[in-house]
């Protein structure tokens, strides 16, 4: 919804609808997802990072992920993990969802590229210690909960609006289709 218009691959009629009324779809729901999101990342980051010094899986749940995470792994993240002590993927996604998430919540967009693109690449190049991106990252939940109270995004999506724009975008394309016949 934020990528700029000149960095579309591909495009039609309908998504620039949808992009020019993308505010219809965004809610204080975003905290959830940036944060919960951001959270899986990180609990992800902290668990190997555990298995990765040694620690043994604590329950059958986490046995099972342990095994998953030791059979599925990809051989250029496993030797980055035992270099870096951490998954350093995960973790640039992880300080991407929450820079990405307090500024949709505190002005409403996202700017694409992203304006802190050389942090992100640094810490995907291993240039952050563990504990630094930790620290970059800080408190996800003191952060969200706080943008919870300044945001101007609505409650909740406005279903009205997009249902709206969803009956247009049909109308439009059927009655488009109906002329292309008309004129055969």
């Amino acid at each position: 919804l934020f990528v700029p218009p000149k960095s579309w691959i591909k495009f039609t009629t309908e998504w620039k609808w949808i992009v020019v009324h993308r505010d219809y779809f965004l809610s204080q729901k975003a905290i959830h997802t940036f944060s919960g999101y951001a959270h899986s990342q990180l609990k992800k980051i902290a668990s190997h990072r555990r298995w990765l010094f040694g620690a043994k899986p604590e329950n059958q749940q986490e046995l099972l992920a342990y095994n998953h995470w030791l059979e599925h792994r990809n051989p250029e993240r496993k030797k980055m993990e035992k270099i870096y002590g951490f998954d350093l993927k995960h973790a640039s996604h992880l300080y991407r969802l929450v820079t990405e998430g307090e500024e949709l919540l505190s002005t409403g967009f996202i700017t694409f590229p992203r304006p802190d693109v050389e942090i992100i690449l640094k810490i995907r190049n291993g240039d952050y210690k563990y504990e630094e991106v930790l620290e970059m990252v800080g408190d996800i939940d003191g952060k969200f909960e706080e943008l919870s109270k300044i945001t101007k995004l609505s409650h909740k999506p406005d279903r009205n609006k997009i249902d709206a724009v969803c009956v247009g975008l049909v109308t439009d394309h059927i009655i488009e289709n109906w002329l292309i016949k008309e004129d055969k």
